[in-house]
């Protein structure tokens, strides 16, 4: 069981032309089973809290909303010895969260659904500190309606590149991740293992 918080920053694209920067905070929770010794199903969920989203010097809020996910990982390298470990992910997510325009207090809707690909590699030392690198590439729409205008629109970069540190017990962890390329995010935790 894992609990998270993590702070997102973006462009998305509506249409052709019409670029909208999205700041977010949100937390969730997740439950990983074990399948088998190399395959983990994810399930999460959680609440966006708050941010905004600015679009042609006009600002819209962010209200809370739900945050849902079902992912899967997958083990290509253990890590024994001096190797490093090499994972393998996918999730698909989605929320959605009321947005109120801040000039005249018209409130509409965002949703945003997402489907995600990883690749994690990183290295054990002393049983205890985890470093890694990940990438992410990623794709879904993002629904908006703004006044009678319905808009579709998806993120501007489609990718994430980072890095992260998981302390570990065995039993207990704690871990922080940076994005500083593509979809931006800082990300911190915890998890329990039972």
């Amino acid at each position: 069981m894992a609990a998270s918080t993590t702070f997102s920053a973006t462009t998305i694209i509506f249409g052709d032309q019409l670029e909208a920067k999205i700041r977010r905070r949100a937390v969730a929770a997740s439950f990983e089973y074990r399948v088998l010794d190399d395959l983990t199903l994810t399930l999460g969920g959680g609440a966006s809290l708050g941010g905004g989203l600015d679009l042609r010097g006009l600002r819209y809020d962010f209200g809370p909303g739900p945050v849902g996910t079902l992912g899967a990982g997958y083990r290509l390298l253990d890590g024994d010895g001096w190797e490093p470990f090499l994972l393998l992910g996918g999730a698909f997510s989605g929320s959605t969260v009321p947005t109120t325009r801040m000039s005249d207090g018209a409130r509409e809707r965002l949703s945003a659904l997402d489907l995600r690909f990883s690749v994690t590699a990183g290295e054990t030392f002393l049983d205890t500190l985890v470093p890694y690198v990940t990438l992410r590439g990623f794709g879904g729409p993002v629904l908006w309606r703004v006044g009678q205008f319905d808009l579709n629109g998806t993120d501007k970069y489609h990718f994430q590149l980072g890095a992260g540190l998981l302390v570990t017990s065995g039993i207990i962890d704690a871990f922080f991740e940076i994005v500083p390329l593509g979809e931006r995010a800082a990300v911190f935790g915890g998890a329990v293992a039972f």
